[in-house]
């Protein structure tokens, strides 16, 4: 875990506070900050073990006891913590000293701090104790270089791929337990929260909630009024969804009433601040600073940061003045700023240049059917704005997979950008939900990385193309294979997805090498134009993945395209001088006074105000992953009734034990009692979920 760094003590305590810290150039100021976050850390795992043995101790002797609900007072009295402060607290003290040794250990070298380790505590749940460990020998060696949010998705995947059955089984029961949460803030404000729903669902339903705010948005400009931010109006558009108050209506009466609400409102001056920027922050469990910090009293429902973050792409809508809305072609912005992914990428979906091998088949694509508009207006004002553009969509819904695990060769995970790692049932499902969006084969070299990218016309016989409501266009359908498999596939005639793996093969030929003029990675086409074409864009959406910005995960399909020489000083358009940040690192770059070079194409040094320089390198499309392991996770267990004294409608997450011995003979493992204070089983997995998972829908 260390990587060839000392591990810290109470020495390094001294240096820093010996540090004059206003007399340290920038660079030595980055590096004892660097010193302090891992004393901190060390600091961290003491206050662990320090609270398990004195929660456990006994007057006059060493001897100690096992915990019970009553051990966490000991911790409540010393700190001034409320009762459910301090169980949670021990919970995750026992939970990683004794389920978790590796983990406790690589915060006591000071590389891991106490979220991620929290992290691993929260996924890792109800497993055997080598399937635990394997997947912590995976991770843990990179988890110090992610997000907390990515730490999260890559654990949630490599135990997915370890062990398919033992998934299948925790979504099944938090699904059994799905609700709505609430509470009010310490300003006043409400919080609405819809917990443990339906994958497809939730992500249904947040893309055509960022349909109609949009709609919305672009009605209110429409009027001759600057609007709100995105995030406001994504969050009015929800509260009158589900009020009560437009029952009846279609989605575009709906659009047409509150643009005139919001306009009025903005006009009149009642409340509405349209100014500053979109940054909502992260979903999940990233969160960002905005979220604050939980209260003692806190329960796991509670806080802002227990609701999904607003911002599907985690990252500003850019609204603030000056921004790229503000020029009346969002392609076009002279100080090199924000573009909007929809303008290129997303609006270009299943279009290649005629002559193009980016395409696997010639053949024409008619568009997405308009949705149905429902019966006319009676009222002429109920009509929606006629505003250019604006027809309402889904919004861009991205889910990747690999091509093996759609045909149904393996039970890999894959991942929705901005939501994170998913079931391969659920993976599937999306993806064949969306049969009119843009399904593209990405083909990668041994190393599991992008060489070419395929937009395929060709879809799955069993599925129909066009849906009724047409709203699927915006969908992206991504599908990983490396080039050598590709090559090696082979089904029979009456495979649904033949169709598809043929026209996929029969591009094979004659592909264009990464530094051929015809392939988008060298392409000078477009070298003297603002815009990149859709295939460099496309190419430099799959081959960036996310934001090119230091520990940013933030989606690529909703990023913005950046010249690292900017186009107003002659910086060309092609491949070797574009990324695609996020709207707040490329506005680090533009204002922030943080510089950025492409050395090679891909990788991005990116050098902050204090001079240290930060490299991000191109990821893969096919992540390594571990082989199947054939093991049995720990049953889940039988619903037990809350505790007298627990708090009312508050809960946490389950760390039960990994010992299988202690699991049949019906005991909780050592350190489990205290979780009974907050814990409250409100469902059982049903009966039908086999240790294999739920079958794929085809």
């Amino acid at each position: 875990m260390s990587r060839g760094v000392e591990a810290v003590g109470p020495a390094d305590c001294a240096r820093l506070a010996a540090l004059d810290l206003a007399a340290l150039t920038g660079e030595e100021a980055v590096a004892a900050m660097r010193l302090a976050f891992r004393v901190s850390n060390w600091a961290a795992s003491m206050l662990d073990r320090t609270m398990y043995e004195a929660c456990r101790a006994e007057e006059g002797t060493t001897v100690r006891r096992d915990l019970d609900r009553h051990s966490c007072l000991e911790a409540a009295a010393a700190f001034g913590w409320s009762t459910s402060m301090a169980a949670r607290r021990l919970d995750l003290a026992a939970d990683r000293l004794e389920r978790l040794p590796t983990v406790a250990a690589a915060m006591a070298e000071g590389g891991l701090e106490p979220r991620k380790a929290q992290v691993f505590s929260d996924v890792l749940v109800e497993m055997t104790p080598e399937h635990l460990g394997r997947t912590c020998e995976e991770v843990l060696p990179e988890a110090a270089g992610l997000p907390v949010g990515a730490l999260g998705d890559r654990l949630t995947e490599v135990a997915m791929s370890l062990d398919s059955g033992w998934s299948a089984r925790r979504l099944a029961r938090a699904l059994g337990e799905a609700r709505v949460t609430h509470r009010l803030n310490p300003s006043g404000s409400g919080d609405l929260c819809g917990r443990d729903l339906p994958p497809e669902d939730a992500i249904r339903s947040r893309a055509h909630l960022d349909a109609l705010a949009d709609a919305v948005h672009s009605g209110v400009r429409e009027q001759g009024v600057r609007p709100p931010r995105r995030a406001w109006v994504r969050a009015r558009v929800l509260c009158r969804l589900t009020d009560g108050s437009l029952t009846g209506l279609d989605d575009e009466a709906l659009v047409a009433r509150l643009v005139r609400e919001i306009a009025a409102e903005l006009a009149d001056g009642e409340g509405v601040d349209p100014g500053g920027p979109d940054d909502d922050g992260p979903s999940g469990p990233d969160r960002g600073p905005g979220s604050g910090p939980r209260g003692p009293d806190d329960g796991p429902d509670a806080g802002p940061g227990d609701c999904p973050g607003p911002n599907p792409d985690g990252g500003p809508d850019d609204e603030s003045e000056g921004g790229p809305d503000d020029d009346p072609d969002p392609r076009h912005d002279d100080t090199d700023e924000a573009t909007d992914a929809n303008d290129a990428g997303a609006n270009d979906r299943g279009s290649a240049p005629a002559g193009s091998r980016g395409g696997l088949d010639e053949e024409p694509t008619p568009g997405p059917a308009p949705p149905d508009r429902g019966p006319a207006e009676a009222e002429p004002e109920e009509t929606f704005p006629d505003v250019p553009g604006s027809r309402l969509r889904t919004g861009i819904v991205e889910v990747r997979l690999r091509l093996s695990t759609l045909l149904g060769h393996d039970d890999l995970p894959g991942s929705v950008p901005s939501w994170g790692t998913v079931g391969a049932a659920t993976a599937r499902t999306l993806a064949l939900a969306r049969p009119g969006g843009e399904w593209r084969v990405v083909l990668c070299d041994d190393d599991g990385r992008p060489t070419h990218v395929l937009v395929s016309r060709r879809r799955p016989t069993h599925v129909p193309r066009h849906r009724r409501d047409g709203r699927d266009g915006h969908a992206i359908v991504e599908l990983a294979v490396r080039t050598r498999d590709l090559r090696a596939l082979r089904l029979d005639a009456d495979d649904p997805y033949a169709p598809l793996v043929r026209a996929a093969q029969a591009a094979l030929e004659g592909l264009p090498d990464l530094d051929d003029p015809a392939h988008p990675a060298a392409t000078r086409a477009h070298a003297t134009r603002r815009r990149p074409g859709p295939e460099l864009d496309r190419w430099l959406r799959v081959r960036d993945r996310c934001c090119i910005g230091p520990a940013c995960h933030q989606r690529a399909a909703t990023a913005q395209i950046d010249h690292t020489r900017d186009w107003a000083k002659w910086g060309p358009t092609i491949a070797d001088n574009i990324g695609v940040p996020c709207a707040t690192h490329h506005r680090a770059k533009t204002d922030g006074r943080w510089t950025l070079t492409q050395p090679r194409p891909g990788y991005f040094r990116w050098t902050s105000p204090a001079g240290i320089g930060y490299v991000t390198r191109p990821r893969r499309a096919i992540d390594p992953l571990p082989d199947p392991m054939i093991a049995r996770t720990t049953p889940v267990p039988r619903p037990r009734p809350p505790a007298d004294d627990a708090p009312a409608g508050r809960e946490t997450p389950s760390r039960t034990g990994s010992g299988e011995a202690d699991a049949r003979a019906g005991r909780t493992p050592t350190g489990g009692v205290v979780r009974d204070l907050l814990r409250r089983w409100r469902s059982v997995v049903p009966s039908d979920v086999s240790s294999a998972g739920p079958d794929p829908p085809f």
